[in-house]
């Protein structure tokens, strides 16, 4: 007879595929077979039952687990299932085993030929598998995969393959596949008729015992089953031991203890529902395997084992009483929290509600008053030295073209070569003040952090600092971002070493620099940095872009700190939350937070990223056409301004098309935060202007805005 208990449940296979698997190992290893002699006993006693012909017939076993795989997930219950099967089969049953153990292909097949060897045909053999397997759909092949098998490389895989014909060949009388894999196919074998009457039995066992046959015990059907659920054995492991321990007779099929016992055992304690069948076209003739009790000691020793087990189960319900109590005093007390917790969730909501009200009636500290959200005015950063001013109206229910541009005009602050900006923040405390920073080293290696009166387009103060040895931004990018306190303005140095600088609202007196890379972010491990304040004061948000192999891998990191430990020279991290997007593409540009603190508005090149800003988890995400470098919310947080770059024809003097020649533009394009969409099409704010000025060739971009509402 030959027996495989295979695949404790390790992956979703296809049984009847794995089946496939066994049956190609037979049909590599055992195409010739001749006998080596050896005979089992059973000592009988009056009325005992035994098979007629299996006196003479010897019993093999090779037993394979594998758990300690080199390149596949390690498993957990192969190699426990592996030892207790060969312990039962050769203690209780007089198997002579060969117990194989984190097995190679080599170690397989080297010890399937071994046993192959020592058959006769009326031996029985046992072969025991319990590890990984797989199944190739496109090439419709099914592999056993030992402990050096490759995910992605064949060579060291069993491959199975005609398996009825192959089965055939092998001169063992029986053949029985016990497979505890996930997917095992179809059943054909009736189930088992209970013989009461020991004649009957004894012609029933002897029918079995002479007709060959070949027969498959699966520890499910078309469904998953687990590496587990049977202590330290798998479901259908443990069921399958605790059967042949306990079994109420000497002699008995295999057909018996599977209707008898495992079934229900299965069935009772998982999802998955064993089956017995035969192997379709295998040379099957009705036969089935007969086990055999060696001594009587082990009758014995199953009562004990009963007997221990009842004691066990008395233990287990009297250690589930206490749980059941300590459960009823944690559920009455957590009934009681809830209570608590309704009850404060009804006064933060009247709270809330109060202060909406009273924020909307008055200017608090730190906040913009909500004016007139539908024709604000823009204040966008550009590379030409200026800033562009942008009067706008807004729309919403204009579905092609909600933004209309009714003025275009701009502050100088310098010389482009000196002073390009990307960065552009409006003064809580002053609405008539804007602070800006410059992108680039100026033409004696300067940078400027300045301010600007907005009602006169008058520069304040305009403060030229030596740049950091260990930022020397002899290169590009400087300052792209910045937040603010009551007392500070914080600009954030966008290139490597990333930095966020602490300067004087009232003088532009420089303060402090906080390097990132005191919060773990080392030189090669980002590539672009951005921030900003919340406007009770109390945040800051740091947001890194990460590089693998010096580019963007697409990994962006939003670290909140505290503010006022910002200014005092601390690094206090409040909470990390990591977004992923595409490696190239998805680049983390300015970001705002709403005006009553619980969003983040997020520009990220490729998207848009809306945050919840307690928890950092995502609200909302939306991809764009072009690139987007800020997205700045309406103070009542019904919509935001997008600012993009996009690729437009380039244009002469007199606005028309220039042929062949492609120019970037920069755009606003408006996004609907209420119905969670971006609506109408993208204006053009810097072509429009630029085409008058007699550059409408060439390229403009742009950078972070701010707004007057």
């Amino acid at each position: 007879m030959l027996l495989f208990v295979m695949f404790q449940g390790r992956f979703w296979l296809r049984r009847f595929k794995i089946l496939l698997a066994v049956s190609a190992i037979l049909a590599l290893c055992f195409s010739s077979i001749y006998a080596a002699e050896r005979s089992v006993s059973v000592k009988k006693k009056k009325g005992a039952e035994t098979a007629a012909t299996a006196v003479n017939s010897n019993y093999y076993a090779i037993i394979i687990g594998n758990n300690n795989y080199k390149h596949l997930r390690k498993l957990q219950t192969a190699v426990t299932d592996a030892t207790e099967v060969e312990k039962l089969l050769k203690e209780r049953y007089g198997f002579k085993t060969k117990l194989l153990l984190n097995a190679t292909r080599s170690d397989i097949l080297d010890g399937i030929n071994e046993i192959r060897e020592k058959l006769g045909k009326n031996d029985n053999l046992l072969v025991y598998y319990a590890g990984h397997g797989e199944y190739k759909k496109e090439a419709d092949k099914a592999y056993w995969l030992p402990v050096d098998a490759h995910k992605d490389r064949t060579t060291n895989w069993i491959i199975a393959d005609d398996i009825t014909s192959n089965i055939k060949i092998i001169t063992a009388r029986h053949v029985l596949v016990v497979s505890d894999s996930c997917y095992s196919g179809t059943l054909t074998r009736a189930a088992a008729t209970e013989l009461r009457d020991t004649g009957e039995r004894q012609e029933y066992l002897k029918k079995m015992q002479e007709r060959p046959s070949r027969t498959l015990m699966a520890s499910g059907g078309n469904e998953p089953v687990a590496d587990g659920g049977g202590g330290k054995h798998s479901v259908f492991a443990a069921a399958f031991l605790k059967a042949l321990k306990e079994a109420d007779k000497p002699v008995f099929t295999a057909d018996e203890i599977f209707h008898g016992r495992v079934k229900a055992i299965v069935a009772g304690k998982s999802d998955q529902v064993p089956e017995y069948n035969s192997i379709k076209n295998s040379g099957d003739e009705g036969g089935d395997f007969v086990f055999q009790v060696v001594g009587e000691s082990y009758l014995e020793s199953s009562k004990q084992d009963s007997l221990d087990q009842l004691s066990e189960e008395v233990k287990k319900i009297q250690e589930e009483k206490e749980k059941l109590k300590k459960e009823r005093e944690y559920l009455e007390q957590a009934q009681s929290l809830i209570e608590e917790r309704k009850k404060l969730e009804e006064d933060r909501k009247h709270l809330d509600k109060e202060k909406k009200e009273f924020d909307q009636r008055t200017m608090l500290p730190n906040k913009k008053r909500i004016g007139n959200t539908n024709g604000p005015v823009l204040y966008a950063s550009g590379m030409g030295g200026h800033i562009a001013k942008i009067k706008i109206v807004i729309d919403a229910n204009n579905e092609y073209n909600p933004i209309r541009i009714t003025k275009l005009d701009r502050l100088v602050i310098g010389a482009k070569r000196d002073y390009p900006i990307q960065d552009v923040r409006i003064d809580y405390q002053d609405s008539n003040i804007i602070f800006w920073s410059t992108y680039v080293l100026d033409s004696i290696g300067k940078q400027h952090i300045g301010k600007t009166d907005l009602a006169t387009g008058n520069i304040i103060l305009d403060a030229a600092i030596d740049p950091d040895y260990r930022a020397p931004a002899k290169r590009p990018p400087m300052f792209k971002a910045s937040g603010q306190s009551t007392s500070s303005y914080l600009p954030v140095f966008m290139g490597v070493e990333g930095y966020v600088d602490v300067f004087d609202k009232k003088t532009l007196r420089h303060v402090r620099r906080m390097f990132i890379s005191d919060i773990g972010y080392s030189v090669g491990a980002y590539q672009f940095l951005h921030g900003t304040s919340s406007n009770d004061g109390k945040k800051f948000l740091i947001v890194i872009n990460e590089v693998s192999n010096g580019k963007g891998n697409g990994n962006v990191d939003f670290i909140l700190v505290d503010l006022p430990a910002l200014e005092r020279g601390e690094w206090k991290v409040i909470l990390k939350k990591r977004h992923t997007g595409v490696a190239g593409r998805t680049i983390p540009f300015r970001q705002y937070f709403s005006v009553d603190d619980r969003y983040i508005f997020q520009s990220a090149g490729d998207r848009i990223w809306i945050l919840d800003a307690f928890s950092l988890q995502l609200v909302d995400e939306k991809m764009v056409d072009g690139q987007i470098h800020d997205l700045m919310p309406s103070p009542d947080n019904k919509y935001a301004i997008m600012a993009m770059r996009q690729a437009t024809d380039a244009r002469d003097d007199s606005g028309n098309t220039i042929r062949g020649k492609v120019i970037t533009d920069g755009a606003i394009q408006l996004y609907d935060f209420n119905k969670r969409k971006i609506i109408g099409n993208q204006v053009s704010v810097c072509l429009g202007c630029h085409i008058g000025m007699g550059v409408g060739d060439k390229s403009a971009v742009l950078g972070g805005i701010d707004a007057a509402w």
